[in-house]
């Protein structure tokens, strides 16, 4: 457990919106997923940042993590798996 919780601390994920990509916007953020105790404290950030839009549809158009967690299929363009936080 603890050497899965060990690369939960090099999980980053760039966060933008496919709106935003769609309107030639590259606007977004990187995110520490370490940052954060869990998905819900992780997606408030992220509708924080995209507070300009009424329903924002998540784009994890860059993403760095052992390559375990995209395998397993808990990363992708349009996912993020709760999963994540709970080896804790």
């Amino acid at each position: 457990m603890t050497k899965l919780r060990n690369c939960l601390d090099t999980v980053s994920i760039y966060v933008s919106t496919y709106k935003k990509y769609n309107q030639g916007s590259l606007f977004g953020k990187w995110f520490e997923l370490s940052d954060y105790a869990d998905y819900d404290e992780f997606l408030e950030a992220i509708k924080e940042l995209h507070k300009d839009e009424e329903d924002p549809a998540f784009l994890f158009s860059d993403y760095e993590c052992p390559k375990f967690i995209e395998t397993l299929g808990l990363i992708s363009e349009s996912y993020l798996s709760k999963e994540i936080w709970i080896c804790k």
